[in-house]
């Protein structure tokens, strides 16, 4: 991963806000992680994500439809995934000074017709994710299959890039920047969504 923690990652961050990088996950890691996230939802052992806080919390699967597991660091697929995460957030601190102490992430399965309406990870001077990751663990992917992530500008409206979550790429985003939104899926489609966290 050091190979790809390269300046043009970087630039893009600073420039537009976000990057994304193919083939950022070692297949051997993808792999592992994809089973691990199989496993736990055919032993029912993810659970149907919810959106809002405290007594706002809800189930609404007619805006958020994926399937969660928070990762916990307790297999060797995560410790290595939790190492390759920390490397990244010693590399967001020396260059762009923001005193990223924490990071969290949960495993997220779209079944078959579902999907995530625009939202926000962070708004503005609130909340304490700082920078968003996505790695999309499929061992193929057609875009003809749907489950685009789609990065809109601040305005909510202009569509900056729609991303086809290609085995091993990683989609990676200042959380107080840029609104987006998971496009209905045709097919089960799993990934890694993560914060980086000043707490």
């Amino acid at each position: 991963m050091e190979t790809l923690l390269n300046t043009a990652l970087f630039d893009a961050l600073y420039a537009q806000g976000y990057a994304v990088v193919p083939h950022f996950l070692p297949e051997f890691l993808r792999d592992a992680l994809y089973t691990e996230a199989c496993t736990l939802y055919h032993n029912q052992s993810m659970y149907q994500a919810s959106i809002g806080q405290g007594p706002n919390n809800q189930v609404a699967i007619d805006i958020r439809g994926d399937f969660i597991h928070w990762l916990d660091g307790s297999t060797p697929a995560q410790k290595t995934f939790f190492k390759l995460m920390h490397a990244y957030q010693q590399h967001l601190n020396r260059i762009f000074y923001l005193g990223i102490n924490n990071y969290e992430a949960h495993f997220a399965l779209y079944p078959k017709g579902r999907y995530y309406k625009r939202h926000w990870d962070n708004f503005h001077g609130r909340g304490n994710r700082i920078v968003t990751t996505v790695f999309y663990l499929n061992p193929q992917w057609h875009a003809e299959w749907g489950g685009q992530l789609r990065l809109y500008a601040q305005d909510e409206q202009t569509v900056l890039e729609e991303i086809t979550p290609q085995p091993g790429l990683l989609a990676t985003f200042i959380s107080s920047e840029i609104p987006h939104e998971v496009l209905p899926t045709r097919r089960p489609r799993i990934s890694i969504a993560g914060w980086l966290r000043r707490n």
